[in-house]
């Protein structure tokens, strides 16, 4: 059975996820709250998240193990890779300030299958950084609908491709 994921992220992430199919986890200690990629549950967005900063919806799917639903000071669970660790992510099972779903470092298989820019400027940032000098100086002179044009074809060609055949992402340690 599939679960359907959605993690808030900064732009700056998206190259690596849609070049090279990695997610780098802010910590690389296995046992850490964060070791990993953290989704948003059945629940929402909290104010605990802190994603007010983040300008990209990322939306995936697992296919793998899920675990039981787990306390939030389930820390201690020694986490595996290719486990979808629940902490209240598919419902309000315990007291839990930041639900969420957590797939540990080392995992592999996550598809990622849309991408939702939140800030427009971002997004077009994005694809001008995607872009070779010439590309960026006949964009400077289009006019501003034709730039807003170009910028929703360039986001709905990635997501047609993404629903053809979604990337497979692994999550990663840092390297330091």
């Amino acid at each position: 059975m599939s679960i359907y994921l959605e993690r808030k992220t900064f732009i700056s992430k998206l190259p690596e996820l849609l070049d090279e199919g990695i997610f780098t986890a802010c910590s690389k200690e296995i046992l850490n709250y964060d070791a990993g990629m953290n989704f948003l549950g059945a629940l929402g967005e909290h104010p605990n998240h802190q994603l007010s900063d983040r300008n990209v919806k990322i939306f995936c799917t697992w296919d793998g193990e899920v675990s039981q639903p787990l306390k939030w000071d389930d820390v201690g669970v020694k986490k595996q890779p290719n486990i979808l660790y629940d902490y209240n992510g598919s419902g309000n099972h315990f007291q839990n300030n930041d639900p969420r779903y957590l797939l540990p470092i080392g995992s592999n298989g996550l598809l990622l299958n849309k991408v939702e820019f939140l800030d427009s400027e971002a997004e077009k940032c994005f694809w001008l950084s995607r872009q070779n000098f010439l590309a960026k100086l006949f964009f400077k002179f289009k006019s501003k609908k034709r730039q807003d044009d170009w910028i929703i074809q360039k986001t709905i060609e990635l997501n047609s491709a993404l629903s053809k055949k979604p990337k497979q992402i692994s999550v990663n340690a840092p390297e330091n």
